[in-house]
């Protein structure tokens, strides 16, 4: 949250701008990661100890 309270400053923007501009673009891309290394855990995790 530091990234998007330094683009509100320097930016000159409200918050709400900031998170819009500075974070929300991020999220798809975090999900999907989160959704693989997941799916990649769960796979090694029966592969090792099954």
């Amino acid at each position: 949250m530091f990234g998007v309270a330094m683009l509100c400053f320097i930016m000159k923007l409200s918050i709400l701008e900031g998170i819009t501009i500075g974070a929300l673009p991020f999220i798809p891309g975090d999900i999907i990661k989160t959704l693989i290394a997941s799916y990649v855990a769960v796979r090694l995790r029966k592969n090792l100890f099954y």
